[in-house]
């Protein structure tokens, strides 16, 4: 590994040639090299780099609940859940380590974007963000370092609604594919390392629901 550089300089005057002088030149910004580039591991999830990352699920609501203890005490299961019950989703990634050279130095800005063709991936165009802040789901660095192993939540209830009722408030059909992607792409060589599908920490979707019996009018 290149810990360090220096650039001296020899330079002989030509009005004094019997004269050298050494000069040291301060640098003004730091870099390092590297080769090769760090390949995405199978069961992770990378986000951001330069050249960026992006990484594309396929989500499913569950349009039937069963075997939930809590629920099936309130009503009779299997339940046919209506959009109107989620009362909050979210997508719950995991963060991992990310190799050191490679590690954020600043706040990770995430966004989630819809997949509009899935069949013509990876050019398909995106769809709006679904989270509200323009700045995206800020990560703070030490999540993909000292403090890798927490859980992230990205909420985008109102998706989750249109994917259960198949459409939007424009009647168009809701996708069923996400794009995780930074909100600046390309913003610096760092990159967002996330545990993948079939980890122990693997993306959840984490739903809560709001229900009760029915009621029987006089």
């Amino acid at each position: 590994a290149l810990n360090a550089a220096q650039i001296r300089l020899d330079a002989r005057p030509s009005s004094n040639p019997d004269t050298i002088i050494q000069l040291t030149a301060l640098t003004s910004g730091s870099t390092f090299i590297y080769s090769p580039f760090p390949e995405p591991p199978p069961d992770g999830v990378r986000i951001g780099g330069a050249p960026s990352w992006r990484t594309i699920l396929d989500l499913q609501i569950p349009s039937v609940i069963d075997n939930v203890p809590e629920l099936c005490a309130v009503v009779s299961c299997p339940h046919s859940l209506s959009p109107g019950e989620i009362s909050y989703a979210a997508l719950v990634l995991t963060s991992r380590t990310t190799e050191r050279a490679f590690q954020p130095t600043d706040s990770i800005r995430l966004d989630v974007r819809p997949v509009l063709d899935r069949a013509v991936m990876p050019k398909s165009p995106l769809g709006v963000s679904l989270i509200a802040n323009p700045f995206g789901r800020s990560v703070s660095p030490e999540a993909f370092g000292a403090s890798s192993g927490l859980e992230i939540e990205i909420p985008f209830t109102g998706y989750a609604r249109d994917r259960l009722r198949g459409k939007d408030a424009s009647g168009d059909p809701t996708p069923g594919t996400l794009a995780l992607l930074s909100v600046i792409e390309p913003f610096s060589i760092t990159f967002a390392s996330f545990e993948g599908p079939f980890s122990a920490g693997e993306p959840f979707l984490r739903l809560i629901v709001t229900v009760g019996p029915p009621v029987e009018l006089p």
